[in-house]
């Protein structure tokens, strides 16, 4: 994720900045985008490629970054032609679900209940990008805490969107991560990024601060909740 920069040493930066390719001050700017581009209100409609190929609408209406382990105010609808498509609704500490198979067209739904941090909640959210960009900068945060340092080469370029604008990026090579190229415009937004442990491919495709009403709307009725709320199915 584009993220993965925050977590870079030090040491591994300098030999960069020697050349002259990046300057304290553009990393600097670099993590404040990037924590910007996680936060706030805004609806964002992604293209992904990885376990299967779909789109992501994602919401959010939050004071500060969203996160991906119960809390706040943020929805995503994932849907693909293939495997699970599937819906996730955030509303505090209450959470609301729904998911349906290629298929079958009825959505079935769960909630509201509260997110467990387990591999079964953890992996039903891993369309919710901006959580995902936090929980691997934690995880990075942590690596590079370890000795040898995990991160093999990294590299800061510009490029342009005909979309989006300038864009920031960043590729990075780390043990335990692999081969990451991520992209982000002026307001720290996500653009692009190939690699990651998760989805192989994300394109921004659309961009708005106005989060539509139908973003909190369950796709279907719910048919368990509180202690028999579940994730969805992997």
């Amino acid at each position: 994720m584009l993220a993965v920069v925050l977590a870079m040493s030090i040491q591994v930066l300098m030999p960069e900045l020697a050349a002259g390719s990046a300057t304290p001050r553009s990393i600097a700017h670099f993590v404040s985008l990037a924590t910007a581009g996680a936060s706030g209100r805004f609806d964002e409609v992604y293209h992904v490629e990885g376990p299967s190929q779909g789109t992501i609408e994602i919401a959010q209406i939050v004071p500060e970054r969203g996160f991906n382990a119960g809390s706040g105010k943020w929805s995503f609808l994932y849907l693909t032609k293939s495997g699970i498509s599937s819906q996730w609704i955030q509303m505090g500490s209450k959470s609301w679900d729904c998911w349906h198979k290629a298929e079958v067209t009825t959505w079935t739904c769960s909630g509201p209940g509260r997110f467990h941090e387990s591999n079964g909640f953890i992996q039903s959210v891993e369309p919710f990008l901006p959580g995902l960009v936090i929980g691997e900068v934690t995880d990075l945060n942590q690596a590079s805490q370890a000795k040898p340092d995990p991160v093999k080469h990294i590299k800061f370029f510009g490029t342009e969107s005909a979309s989006f604008g300038p864009l920031r990026c960043v590729k990075v090579d780390a043990t335990g991560f692999g081969l990451v190229t991520s992209c982000l415009d002026h307001r720290g937004v996500l653009v692009t990024q190939e690699g990651g442990s998760y989805w192989t491919k994300i394109s921004l495709l659309k961009y708005g601060s106005r989060v539509p009403d139908g973003a909190f709307e369950l796709k279907g009725v719910s048919t368990s909740s509180g202690q028999t709320f579940s994730g969805i199915p992997s």
